[in-house]
């Protein structure tokens, strides 16, 4: 897309700058062969790829998902954040939100499927919203009675509050 903005101080004419339409990034720290998130994701992203939203997929297999193989098989653009060494501190996680931070822009969202994991949730939050972006969770449990480690609680807390819009299933 291209717009034209008025002049700059200083500038001769108007300038041209080159923009994009936003993006929507779904993610999920931690996705299974199947099950509700599974089917949610496959469901929320064959309805945006219908009404021609753009969106991208950005997801932490465990195991391999028939559902995002399909996704695949449709043309619908999925990162799959590899398995790497370190997976008990989360650094698969970690690589997978760098993944979509760096290629945020602003008025992007991030929509997370289900909740991200406490390690990684408040960096999540906080880099996106230094880049303009926003982000949305969706909640199996209201995040006060979901299982947090204590060392991550307040954290956690912080994240939420951030959040800027909770998605409701």
């Amino acid at each position: 897309l291209v717009r034209d903005l008025s002049p700059i101080p200083g500038q001769q004419g108007p300038c041209v700058e080159l923009t994009r339409e936003l993006m929507i990034w779904i993610f999920s720290d931690y996705l299974g062969a199947s099950g509700g998130i599974e089917t949610y994701l496959h469901a929320l992203s064959r309805h945006l790829k219908a009404k021609g939203i753009p969106f991208r997929v950005a997801v932490c297999e465990m195991t391999p998902c028939p559902y995002v193989d399909e996704l695949v098989r449709d043309g619908i653009l999925v990162y799959r954040q590899k398995r790497v060494p370190g997976d008990r501190w989360s650094i698969r996680q970690r690589l997978l939100s760098r993944h979509v931070l760096k290629r945020l822009t602003t008025g992007d969202w991030i929509f997370c499927i289900r909740q991200p994991r406490e390690e990684i949730f408040e960096t999540l939050v906080n880099s996106a919203h230094l880049r303009g972006a926003k982000v949305a969770a969706s909640w199996m449990l209201t995040p006060d009675t979901l299982p947090i480690k204590s060392k991550w609680m307040e954290s956690f807390r912080r994240a939420v509050r951030a959040t800027d819009a909770v998605v409701s299933v």
